[in-house]
């Protein structure tokens, strides 16, 4: 790569390199240099900026004779920046639902889902206090997709969601807020309400809960 390289052609190249990576699965330096024809240089200036960014992961594979050479294959992170048709498939499926067992059968489910990853971390929570009842919680809705934090507010508290990682298909099935809220229900084991909601136009959704999170667990 040269030093005039333009920021649209570092990221034409990057893009290349990308989805040589998707079509092999894996590859070396050479091997990619060859896929998108540059050179071996100009590849590993590449896939250290795409490490750095945590879409590409290398790891040594040993051959019969030589040292390992090194073979470099997407990320998580790297693979969900290629088009998947979970927005459509969802859609479908809560359609087909509604549809076959209609809509208390969808939101029952729902609701049987978010208890379900409630008790996926049961032995994380048994015992716990509020505080550290909140502080999984947190953890947990960022694995789901949630940009999430909570603060107090009249002697309570807040739960806050930044983002909706099923915004658009909560414009269709709203009802797809009832996993979240029994989800939040479920892991602080407290009376929950609901006092804003991004899919009905607020700028966050907020979650109320009655007393500040200072207690044993289950308080």
């Amino acid at each position: 790569m040269t030093a005039t390289e333009s920021g649209s052609a570092r990221r034409g190249t990057r893009e290349r390199i990308l989805r040589a990576l998707k079509t092999t699965g894996g590859s070396t330096v050479l091997e990619l240099a060859e896929q998108v024809d540059i050179s071996p240089v100009t590849v590993r200036h590449h896939l250290r900026a795409l490490k750095a960014d945590g879409l590409v992961s290398v790891r040594a594979e040993r051959r019969p004779v030589g040292r390992p050479h090194h073979v470099f294959s997407l990320t998580d992170t790297g693979e969900e920046l290629f088009p998947r048709r979970y927005l459509n498939l969802s859609r479908r499926l809560l359609d087909h639902i509604k549809a076959s067992m209609g809509g208390e059968a969808a939101t029952r489910l729902l609701r049987e889902m978010a208890m379900g990853v409630a008790a996926e971390h049961g032995d994380r929570l048994r015992g716990k206090s509020g505080v550290e009842r909140t502080a999984a919680l947190v953890e947990i809705l960022e694995a789901e997709g949630f940009m999430v934090s909570w603060e107090e507010s009249n002697g309570g508290y807040r739960i806050i969601k930044h983002n909706c990682p099923y915004r658009e298909l909560g414009k269709r099935h709203p009802d797809v807020c009832q996993f979240d809220h029994t989800l939040i229900t479920a892991v602080l084991e407290a009376p929950v309400q609901r006092a804003s909601c991004l899919l009905q136009g607020d700028t966050r959704c907020e979650y109320v809960v009655g007393s500040t999170p200072t207690g044993r667990g289950g308080e």
